[in-house]
């Protein structure tokens, strides 16, 4: 099945075709919304990233590139962060990430900057093992899956273009099925029952005691875990949900009866599940991830409904009096009016200009004009005021009115800037709209003719690839949870570590931590003054603490900084034969500390205890 093929009229299907598609397809305004999901994460992911640019990805940080290199990567391992330590170059690379990433939001040339993302999370996860946790991981596979997936059929450029070129509709949210759903399917399935086997200890089993143990663990633990604690009766029930519902909640995603009922309340459950987690315990990123991974499964009554609430239904009364109108002889006419109308929800709203100008007058009315948009009978605006009447009038307001509410109270001089604002880039966006019409006036559409034979082959073959790579993950996790069947020999491990879909699900497994720790930083400056230099974030404003304590820090959670530092020393620092880890780490504190002081007030030693 090719990309677009769910969304085009056909023969009626069987009932188990139906069937099967309604258990492992997916809607494509789901994988729309899935799509700006993943890229306004990765987003949120790069920004955390870059407040650690220079610790965490530079040879002046505390993991430099050659330890990387000779003792923590494969040789077959993407590493595009590895090609130069200098912070600058990271710098670099992370702004190519967040243009990406930009582009997959829009989606523009979707599935390639879809890859590209993929490579650039692969890489920086790659470049600083020790940062990343299980919902690093989980990002990391979602990426990879959604390159075998039409994430760019719905509300995006790309399927604004294809509906000028070929008048294609895919805006009616047809399910589609393709191995690449059924592989994303399998692999959240995966994740969630294969960390059910992890949990062999009796405080999951018996005792039902984990969630008590996690919620004692200063570093994680949040205020409303601290007033849970007094309730354990409480806390052995949701430790007894939370392990029965990562297993049986699985299969509420392909219940052959009630289908997208069973689906919409598994993507509720795990949801609430996540939240519990998170109003609970500091996970950063994993929430965001797990909820983002949703977001496919959402079945389509979710959006009929939406569509057709009270609220929306009183908000298309605005567009049924709008038509925007195109250059049918400019490509760039008449492609950025589709992209608009495909972005506003105006699907059935478009439609060349030249049936609206009266006879003998087109010529003069279409000079200088690329974008027509009519609001009334005798309403009219064109180029960019029309672009800005049409989003005026489109479903898009509503939309984004309840999440707007809080900042819709502004001082009239902020309404007034913004106003000359718009103005000022409507006048630019107008200049440039005008420049690319003419350059384009003449330029004929991009032919779509093709082989439908060899698209028809192309994604048989990209259905079975992915597919023999969820077999590649069932072993690779059967493997890591000691049975004997399905298991590839270790010698394809090689497949899992190209294409980075080596995963283990062992998260507070096969027990709780039952722990926690901090460090004891005891140092002496060159005139052996001594000071404590964890305490009070002291690794963050190298300002050591006197007189030297062995207190607990106080902050607690701030003197480790954010999680990303915090699963570094937890899973490098303390790890099993860290020698040159840790000793790096020491460079790196005398480094940064001594930047900072001169003379005899710099350090001279230190222990890490």
């Amino acid at each position: 099945m090719t990309e677009y093929e769910g969304a085009k009229q056909g023969h009626k299907p069987t009932n188990l075709s139906h069937k099967l598609k309604e258990m492992f397809g997916m809607d494509y305004r789901s994988l729309a919304f899935f799509r700006v999901g993943m890229a306004i994460a990765t987003l949120g992911d790069l920004v955390e990233r870059s407040l650690d640019l220079r610790a965490h990805y530079s040879d002046e940080g505390v993991f430099p590139r050659y330890l990387d290199l000779e003792r923590y990567s494969f040789s077959s391992t993407i590493m595009i962060h590895a090609i130069s330590g200098a912070w600058q170059f990271q710098a670099f690379l992370f702004i190519l990430n967040g243009l990406a990433a930009l582009c997959l939001l829009i989606g523009w040339h979707t599935r390639t900057f879809t890859f590209i993302c993929w490579m650039f999370v692969a890489s920086i996860q790659a470049r600083n093992p020790f940062l990343n946790h299980g919902g690093d991981l989980y990002f990391r596979l979602l990426y990879f899956y959604a390159i075998f997936l039409p994430l760019g059929a719905y509300w995006s450029v790309d399927s604004g273009i294809r509906s000028a070129e070929t008048k294609v509709k895919t805006h009616k949210g047809t399910r589609i099925l393709t191995g690449g759903t059924t592989a994303l399917l399998s692999q959240v399935v995966i994740m969630y029952m294969t960390s059910t086997f992890h949990k062999t200890g009796d405080e999951w089993t018996k005792d039902h005691t984990a969630t008590w143990y996690a919620i004692q663990l200063d570093y994680y633990r949040l205020p409303l875990a601290l007033f849970l604690s007094n309730f354990p009766k409480v806390l052995e029930l949701l430790t007894w949900a939370v392990f029965k519902w990562e297993f049986w909640g699985c299969f509420c995603f392909f219940m052959p009866i009630y289908t997208d009922y069973f689906r919409l309340l598994a993507c509720l459950g795990f949801f609430a599940m996540h939240l519990g987690f998170i109003l609970c315990l500091r996970l950063g990123f994993f929430f965001w991830v797990c909820t983002v991974a949703m977001f496919p499964f959402l079945p389509p009554f979710v959006w009929d409904f939406i569509y057709n609430s009270q609220y929306m239904r009183k908000a298309r009364m605005n567009t049924q009096h709008v038509m925007l109108y195109y250059d049918p002889a400019s490509a760039f006419s008449k492609t950025s009016v589709h992209v608009l109308a495909s972005f506003l929800f105006l699907y059935d709203r478009v439609g060349p200009f030249d049936s609206i100008v009266e006879e003998g007058s087109s010529s003069e009315a279409k000079k200088g004009t690329w974008t027509w948009v009519q609001m009334e009978e005798t309403a009219t605006q064109t180029n960019m005021q029309g672009l800005i009447a049409a989003y005026q009038y489109s479903l898009i307001p509503p939309l984004l009115l309840p999440f707007a509410s809080p900042f819709i109270l502004l001082s009239r001089k902020v309404k007034t800037a913004a106003i000359l604002f718009m103005k000022l880039k409507a006048a630019v966006l107008n200049k440039i709209g005008g420049w690319m019409e003419r350059k384009n006036r003449d330029s004929p559409s991009p032919s779509t003719s093709s082989s439908s034979i060899s698209k028809g082959n192309k994604a048989r073959l990209g259905d079975l690839f992915i597919l023999g790579i969820v077999f590649v993950c069932i072993s690779w996790n059967a493997g890591n949870i000691g049975a004997t069947f399905p298991r590839l020999p270790v010698s394809t491990n090689w497949v899992a570590h190209v294409l980075h879909i080596d995963q283990f699900w062992g998260m507070f497994s096969p027990h709780p931590p039952k722990s926690h720790w901090y460090y004891v930083i005891q140092a002496w400056d060159d005139q052996e003054n001594e000071f404590e230099l964890f305490n009070n974030r002291g690794l963050f404003t190298w300002e050591g603490t006197r007189p030297f304590t062995w207190d607990k820090p106080v902050p607690f959670h701030d003197s480790y900084g954010n999680h990303r530092w915090y699963k570094f020393y937890e899973m490098g620092v303390n790890g099993g034969n860290a020698e040159e880890i840790r000793l790096n780490f020491g460079r790196y504190i005398c480094r940064e500390y001594n930047a900072r002081y001169t003379g005899k007030e710099r350090l001279y030693h230190f222990k890490l205890w």
